[in-house]
């Protein structure tokens, strides 16, 4: 599935700092979701060149601005293309927390059927029966086997399962 993605930077007028200089943004769009972050440093707004998204000129503060840019850039595509590559998909939302190291917990079909089996065999001799906790663990190990030879995925997560087609591709 093909996704628009866009990386812009720019500075961001009305939160002056108290030596004059504008703090510099991040937006990153992907399929018209917009979700925008600091890059953690300032600029003076005479540096700012609005065209081309970067710091004018060859002083030393505009080439080390260029360069942080550059940076930024490189690796929001990196995070981009990691992404499409585990998860099939990328919202804005998840592009930035990737980048920002944000980790979102994300709960996957193995993990969600290993920790029932793990419950379900604590209950095993009281309100449980022995046959029913092997063939949970027989299922797991079947999904297990499953999803390498089929979605070419050790495990996949639980939003990506769709409970009436089965997995979305």
């Amino acid at each position: 599935m093909r996704s628009t993605f866009k990386v812009l930077f720019y500075v961001k007028k009305g939160s002056e700092k108290p030596n004059g200089n504008l703090p510099l943004m991040c937006r990153i769009t992907v399929d018209g979701e917009v979700k925008q972050f600091s890059c953690k440093m300032d600029i003076s707004l005479r540096l700012w060149d609005v065209k081309t998204n970067r710091a004018s000129g060859k002083s030393v503060d505009a080439q080390k601005i260029n360069l942080a840019i550059d940076r930024i850039r490189v690796e929001v595509n990196r995070r981009y293309q990691e992404l499409m590559q585990t998860d099939g998909y990328v919202t804005a939302t998840k592009l930035k927390n990737a980048y920002l190291g944000i980790g979102v917990k994300q709960e996957t079909l193995l993990k969600l059927f290993e920790q029932h089996n793990a419950e379900f065999e604590k209950k095993v001799g009281y309100s449980r029966v022995k046959g029913t906790f092997a063939r949970y663990r027989t299922v797991c190990n079947h999904i297990r086997k499953f999803l390498p030879s089929t979605y070419h995925r050790d495990d996949i997560p639980l939003k990506e399962v769709n409970q009436n087609k089965g997995v979305r591709r």
